[in-house]
């Protein structure tokens, strides 16, 4: 008798052992399968930011080539437009030159009628009395008429 209420006690503890080592099966399978899908979880969304990640390094790569391209093309017309101005020194450094020049010419011409109407003053002067000079004057243009042609003098 005592064998058999020990046989039965061990069948019990044994049959409440293994009901509590299907319960602990059965919550470690839960609990694994949460895990699954955690699992998987996180992968599709390490999955999401990799693929973000990589529009992003696209997205700045084209960003770059298109900034690389912008900065060349702006290269290029400080280029021309360096060019463009020292032609333009150029052209004007040798329209100075000629303005310089052309001044000169104008000068000399300046002086060499002013030379030659004062000679032509003095020549007449010299050769036409004041007489001459006064009767000559014509009322209407201003203009004397000498001996010699016509020489421009104010009218009162």
């Amino acid at each position: 008798q005592q064998l058999q209420e020990r046989s039965e006690r061990q069948f019990h503890e044994s049959n409440f052992l293994t009901q509590r080592l299907i319960y602990a099966k059965h919550q470690l399978e839960e609990r694994l399968q949460e895990a699954a899908w955690v699992n998987q979880e996180l992968r599709a969304r390490i999955n999401n930011e990799l693929e973000s990640n990589e529009l992003l390094r696209m997205a700045i790569s084209e960003g770059l080539q298109g900034m690389h391209a912008k900065a060349d093309d702006l290269n290029r017309q400080i280029a021309e437009a360096s060019q463009l101005q020292a032609m333009m020194v150029v052209e004007l450094q040798a329209a100075t030159d000629s303005q310089a020049c052309l001044q000169s010419e104008l000068q000399s011409e300046r002086v060499a009628t002013w030379k030659q109407s004062t000679d032509v003053v003095m020549a007449f002067a010299g050769r036409v009395g004041p007489a001459d000079v006064e009767a000559s004057v014509s009322p209407t243009n201003g203009i004397s008429r000498s001996r010699r042609g016509f020489l421009p003098t104010l009218v009162d």
